[in-house]
């Protein structure tokens, strides 16, 4: 920009909101809003048109940004600027977006009072945006509200509650609505036949499914459309789970006599469902089809075949698929190693199992912290106590973050291995820190966190300190596990829930001392008569 239309955008507005608007089409978003609020700081009286506003809106809807629509708008407030049913649509749409259904739902209420008329797309925003939240019965509420505002459903807005009934599996209200649909002359399109498959079949009703999916092939002159790859993939991933090969197996040849092409996800649900119900021959073949098809097996394609050479114990088999990945300039990813680190772990085979992990982590490849449990559990078990505290301490350097699996598995496996003294050490220290320890099992806590909690802090739980109780009682320091069971129940930690079949009463008496196996439910009066009696034994 020369100097003159520069010197002529900082003095007059018309030119500057000119300016900004190529801006805001052309250049990044938190470049576009700062120069708005430097315009407007400039020219206070002169706010832009009202399209500009709402184009500013847009812009940060499609962004995800809520914070910059709620700075617009409230601008748009201060500015006076007369508001439309677009600006507050926007709006709507980014409230319902954050998760705020009861404000989107207030500007829905007082669009009124700001001199607007709900639209069709007012509507829909708010009705999607109940349905995504699982409250489809009030997204219907609020399409039958239509008709007193003079709008009419389309079939974005009744494929949206449909979709939402089908995803909270409420399929009888689905059905319902679609043959509501049909009746207002509102025709099904491939959204909407391809959710309700997709739900029945989640339900186990394959059959419905199918029924379903046979009027879109019927060519009964009903206006409905025919199924694409999408709707073929549904109805063939609903036959695979139900173990109905055979019937999946005409679907696939009745696909590719409709002229439709398999693509790699169409595929990879084909070769799940063959490997899942044992057909490993036939899911080579398939693979082998993919590629003279040019259609190029990923890395999901691949993992599908070596999950299920595992799982056979045909490991070679497994390893040469390895091989033939990266030929076909595919690399091996954490499932992929996972798949083959689980079998050796679950055959004791610990040397093949680290040997694994090795390549893993040369070929860039980080287990997560279920596939380190895995060998974690296999080393405990087999008693190779010194490789576990050397995984423990890899894990510790690569930054992994104990879970309750993790420190489950460490306390199980002292308490095994007789090192009772260090497992009480590790949970009293998960007490302070929040944690287990890392690399000298106990000599250093850190501040892991439980993944599976939301990252809370990992605590001791149920199955620890029955592990810990259990382990005490073996070794007959009964005084100890009673006191464990104290703490127990004063951190609040249900003993009930602490064994599902068969628990251990320990009972105590100045002669001697023995173990008293019963029945939960008479373990569950036991604690009741306990509690009330301040914890005496």
């Amino acid at each position: 920009m020369n100097r003159v239309s520069r010197h002529s955008s900082l003095t007059n507005p018309s030119h500057a909101w000119t300016r900004f608007k190529d801006l805001l089409f052309s250049g990044p978003l938190e470049k576009a809003f700062s120069e708005f609020e430097s315009l407007r700081k400039a020219f206070p009286a002169k706010p832009p048109p009202i399209k500009l506003y709402n184009s500013l809106l847009k812009a940060s809807l499609k962004q995800s940004r809520p914070d910059l629509v709620s700075s617009v708008y409230k601008d748009m407030i201060l500015s006076r600027v007369p508001i439309e049913t677009r600006t507050l649509n926007l709006l709507m749409a980014s409230l319902c977006e954050s998760g705020r259904l009861g404000d989107a739902r207030r500007v829905f209420d007082s669009m009124s009072e700001k001199g607007c008329k709900p639209d069709g797309v007012s509507f829909r925003v708010l009705v999607s945006g109940y349905c995504r939240e699982g409250l489809s019965f009030r997204g219907l509420e609020l399409l039958n509200e239509m008709g007193r505002f003079g709008c009419s459903p389309d079939r974005k807005i009744y494929n949206a509650v449909v979709s939402g009934f089908c995803r909270e599996n409420k399929v009888v209200q689905a059905e319902r609505l679609v043959e509501r649909m049909v009746k207002g002359g509102v025709f099904p399109d491939e959204v909407t036949f391809t959710v309700r498959i997709s739900a029945l079949c989640k339900a186990g009703k394959v059959l419905e499914a199918y029924r379903i999916f046979q009027n879109m092939k019927g060519d009964n002159g009903s206006g409905f459309p025919r199924p694409d790859v999408v709707t073929y993939s549904v109805m063939l991933d609903g036959f695979c789970r139900k173990g109905m090969l055979d019937e999946a197996e005409e679907l696939v040849a009745l696909m590719k006599s409709d002229g439709l092409s398999m693509d790699v996800g169409c595929y990879n649900i084909w070769l799940a469902g063959l490997v899942r119900n044992g057909k490993l021959l036939k899911a080579r073949s398939v693979l082998v089809e993919m590629v003279e098809k040019d259609v190029k097996p990923d890395v999901y394609s691949y993992n599908i075949i070596v999950d299920g050479l595992c799982k056979e114990g045909m490991v070679l088999d497994a390893r040469s698929v390895l091989d033939i990945m990266r030929d076909n300039g595919i690399s091996p990813d954490v499932v992929t190693y996972s798949c083959l680190l689980h079998w050796y772990c679950k055959k004791g085979d610990i040397a093949e199992a680290n040997k694994t992990l090795e390549e893993m982590m040369r070929d860039g490849c980080f287990p997560s912290i279920s596939t380190c449990n895995v060998l974690l559990q296999s080393l405990w078990k087999e008693g190779r106590i010194s490789e576990a505290e050397l995984l423990l301490e890899k894990m510790n350097e690569k930054g992994y973050s104990l879970d309750k699996i993790s420190c489950n598995i460490m306390i199980d496996g002292l308490c095994k291995s007789g090192k009772l003294n260090k497992a009480i050490e590790i949970v009293d220290g998960m007490w302070l820190h929040g944690s287990a320890a890392l690399g000298g099992l106990g000599n250093a806590f850190l501040g892991l966190v439980d993944h599976t909690t939301n990252g809370k802090k990992c605590l001791p739980d149920l199955v620890m300190y029955s592990t810990l109780i259990d382990g005490l009682c073996k070794a007959g320091r009964l005084d100890e596990a009673k006191k464990k069971f104290a703490e127990m129940l004063a951190r609040n930690i249900a003993p009930i829930q602490l064994f599902t079949t068969h628990l251990y009463i320990i009972t105590v008496s100045r002669v001697n001392c023995h173990r008293l196996f019963v029945s939960s439910e008479i373990w569950k009066r036991r604690v009741a008569i306990q509690i009330q009696k301040h914890i005496t034994f």
